[in-house]
């Protein structure tokens, strides 16, 4: 809630104010945003200061300032010699007032920040008009193009707004007050006249030579929330900016302007914390970009953020800007995501400079100790080359032992793994294979009991006569909802044709018994031969915005036969048939049956409440990485290297590589994919050689941690050492085992392998998995690679890699041969912990 005014300037000032930003100019129009600063009141400063300033902003390759100019000869000079040291102004315009007009006086012993000035109300359109057509005809006069032209400043604020009477009732005015409450109705008039205000501009400025399709920006706004509390208990009231665009829009806003002015000033508490980050974001979306609309859309405008930024009251020299570096790069990443939506025009940072007047730094500037500070930097580095926050700096990821919840079995573990918790304690979970089974289990991972049928293929000729799989669950108070895949038309032999769709279900006894409500997604083409087609859902997530969002597959998500990934929403509320809506070319626009759908670039798994966004897997070179996605549609890798290391197995199964899908996460405390920091994996697997008669289901620890150390490897996956009694055969592995706590018994874990090289200033060395039957019985051995093949041995997988020399928080790795039981193991003794003899010290991994 800042304001190039706020530092005293008086309200007859205030009447001819100008602020300047970029929009179409040359430099800029291969550029989706505009990347602008405020400067604040230059024409305060001594001509020779104004041209320091300009050569500053020149040396900085500022392009886009937002400043005060006046309605005069001095203004348009400012204006001139800004164009000719590349910079260019869009231009902020107050209304015009009539002699004798009301107003309401400065009280700067009570209200320090409200400035006096006349009500929106009094304002006079025939004044303005003949005022704005004095300025644009200088303007026409000396060639200046402008960007932009924004009609006033914070009018949903008392600040700025004297409609607003102080004290007020200490609310944060709603879009009803605006209708039935005294002092809403007051303000309404003025917004009314606002409209009239605005009307004028846009004539003017459509009969402009120069100016003629400069875009119109609504006054900058407060980004006040609806129901909140005001930020004091002063009783200087607002209108919530929701409240505000759509009463104004009501009143024709959006074919006046081409986009919304936002003002958004973040809390700047724990720079670098993921929670706090979370919290910037939710407000973020939730409120200050939540009116914004793709450019073209029928229920909105694009925004442009005229003010937005950070203090740092900090003001020794030389600057300290780590904190605040942090808090605009993390900001400059959140509003890249709004840009690529196509909801965001431009940004203006808050500030560059102090004002002329002031005989003190202003804790929000950015040039300071004679120097544009490195937040400046980053706050006005154009659009794709700005440097964004990389929390993952200080993201610790541990991925833990594997364990075989069920399998082998041919009918299991063919979808996304889903469960809620049951009133008993009990979990129950739900896996399919054409047919979905209810498992009841003591904890989320443990999906070990008796398995109930609850759901079957139906008759030929039906949606689902192929099967019927649920992949999703949502207990909504005693009601459980289940996404239910549906197949028809297969001969998987024939190229894997199927042709698929998604119903809704919902149960009254936990998932037991369903009743099918009808379908919820489905494509546009027929079932074709050796092929698959179709839309289907892999998963659902229900995010806090009050939307569950499905990620869905059209024609299985095959680029080759036409598919790829897209996602559709429908309430929490009612996530029935005929609720679901499609996103296509910018919008939830196409209905979630026979409706057509637009290409997103991932998908995901669960809702990360300790950062607000998506997250999912994806594979990446080396097995499976996580991805992250902030606007639902849009994905970025959240590691620089793998979460965990796999083998490209195909679904052949010609290659005899082990094989992982229908990889999810789930919470390891709820097992819902609402998750915190502590995650299950879980997946499908085969293991090396066999085929899909043979599955399991799988489930790994994935734990989160903030306090990563510098050099600390970011990825680490736990090496485990197992043990078979009836086949003497210790085995050192990062897979799944067979028999999962039944043939092979646990020993000990030995530490956690790197997924990716180290820096490159420490050595490491890579580690395979070997097996062999040359003893008469299993032997696998765990061997730097390469050397599998050379030792009789056939290689199964990388395990990952290892320190060569010892690092902070490493262990030794040693390889060990029993000659009683010829068979190799590892262990993390050099005495092999008296289980047999030393043959080699692989390298270091690491403890924790």
């Amino acid at each position: 809630m800042h304001s190039l005014s706020r530092h005293g300037l008086g309200h007859k000032f205030m009447a001819a104010l100008f602020l300047l930003i970029l929009f179409l100019v040359p430099e800029l129009q291969a550029q989706e945003m505009v990347v602008g600063v405020n400067v604040v009141n230059p024409l305060r400063a001594s001509l020779a200061d104004q041209n320091t300033l300009l050569g500053q902003l020149k040396a900085a390759q500022v392009h886009v300032i937002r400043c005060g100019i006046s309605n005069d000869d001095k203004g348009i000079d400012f204006a001139k010699r800004a164009a000719a040291a590349g910079m260019h102004i869009q231009l902020i315009i107050g209304p015009e007032y009539a002699p004798g007009s009301p107003s309401r006086a400065y009280d700067p012993a009570k209200f320090p920040s409200m400035w006096g000035g006349h009500p929106l109300s009094s304002a006079d359109p025939e004044l303005s008009k003949t005022a704005f057509q004095h300025l644009f005809e200088s303007l026409d006069t000396n060639g200046i193009a402008l960007a932009g032209v924004e009609l006033g400043n914070e009018i949903n604020w008392a600040a700025f707004n004297p409609e607003f009477p102080l004290p007020g009732e200490g609310k944060i005015l709603s879009l009803d007050d605006l209708t039935h409450n005294p002092e809403g109705k007051l303000i309404a008039k003025g917004f009314l006249r606002y409209i009239e205000i605005l009307t004028a501009l846009k004539e003017v400025r459509d009969h402009s030579r120069v100016n003629k399709n400069t875009p119109i920006i609504s006054a900058g706004m407060v980004g006040a929330e609806d129901g909140a509390k005001l930020y004091n208990d002063k009783k200087e009231d607002m209108v919530s900016l929701s409240a505000t665009i759509a009463f104004l829009r009501v009143h024709g806003l959006d074919s006046l302007v081409d986009a919304y002015g936002i003002h958004s000033y973040p809390s700047s508490t724990q720079p670098g914390n993921a929670v706090a980050k979370a919290q910037r974001l939710g407000r973020l979306n939730s409120v200050d970009l939540a009116e914004c609309r793709a450019k073209g859309a029928k229920d909105g405008k694009p925004c442009w953020i005229t003010e937005w930024g950070f203090p740092n009251s900090d003001l020794s020299c030389p600057a300290k800007e780590a904190n605040r570096t942090l808090l605009v790069e993390e900001l400059r990443g959140d509003f890249a995501v709004a840009v690529a939506q196509h909801r965001l025009a431009g940004i203006d940072y808050f500030s560059w400079d102090s004002d002329p007047w002031s005989k003190t730094t202003d804790a929000d500037s950015v040039y300071r100790c004679g120097a544009l500070t490195e937040s400046g930097q980053q706050a006005v580095a154009p659009e794709g080359r700005e440097k964004t926050a990389d929390l993952g700096s200080s993201m610790k990821v541990r991925v833990g032992t594997p364990l075989v919840a069920r399998g082998p079995a041919p009918n299991i573990a063919d979808a996304a793994f889903t469960e809620i918790q049951l009133p008993d304690g009990l979990f129950r979970g739900f896996t399919a294979a054409g047919t979905t089974f209810a498992i009841d289990g003591k904890h989320p991972y443990e999906m070990e009991g008796k398995a109930a049928t609850v759901l079957k293929a139906g008759p030929p000729g039906t949606s689902d006569s192929c099967g019927q799989w649920i992949n999703h669950v949502e207990l909504q108070g005693k009601t459980l909802y289940g996404w239910v895949h549906n197949e028809t038309a297969c001969n998987y032999a024939n190229g894997g044709q199927t042709h698929m769709m998604m119903t809704i279900g919902t149960s009254t006894d936990y998932g037991l018994t369903w009743k099918i409500l009808g379908p919820i997604i489905r494509g546009t083409d027929p079932p074709a031969a050796r092929k698959e087609t179709g839309d289907s859902c892999i998963i659902a997530i229900r995010a806090p915005d009050a939307y569950d969002y499905s990620y869905c597959l059209h024609n299985g998500g095959h680029s080759w036969d036409g598919g790829y990934t897209f996602i559709a929403r429908a309430p929490v509320a009612d996530p029935g048939p005929g609720k679901w809506k499609k996103y296509y070319n910018g919008s939830w626009s196409e209905p979630g049956v026979d409706g057509k759908s637009s290409a997103i670039n991932g998908t995901g798994s669960g809702w990360w409440t300790t950062t607000g966004e998506i997250i999912g897997t994806n594979w990446v070179k080396g097995g499976m990485g996580l991805v992250a996605s902030t606007d639902r549609l849009h994905f970025a890798p959240v590691l620089s290297q793998p979460l965990m290391l796999l083998e490209p197995g195909d679904w052949s199964r010609k290659n005899g590589l082990e094989l992982v899908s229908y990889a999810q996460l789930i919470d390891a405390r709820t097992g819902l994919n609402q998750l915190g920091d502590h995650w299950l994996l879980t997946y499908m697997y085969l293991n090396p050689g066999e085929n899909f008669s043979k599955r399991y289901l799988v489930f790994r620890p994935v734990d989160i941690s903030w306090s990563r150390t510098l050099g600390e490897p970011q990825v680490g996956e736990m090496l485990t050492h197992w043990y078979d009694k009836s086949q003497h055969d210790h085995w050192a592995t990062t897979a799944p085992v067979p028999g999962n706590w039944a043939a092979y018994a646990m020993v000990a874990p030995l530490g956690y392998m790197m997924t990716a090289p180290p820096d490159s200033k420490q050595a490491s060395a890579e580690l395979e998995e070997c097996v062999s039957q040359g003893s008469g019985h299993l032997d696998h051995i765990l061997i730097q690679k390469g050397i599998c093949e050379s030792k009789g041995y056939t290689r199964l997988r990388s395990a990952g890699f290892v320190f060569s020399a010892e690092q902070p928080n490493t262990q030794p790795l040693y390889r060990c041969y029993s000659d009683s039981e010829k068979s190799h193991f590892a262990a993390n003794q050099e005495d092999c912990n008296g289980m047999g003899k030393n043959e080699a010290l692989l390298g270091y991994d690491l403890k924790q």
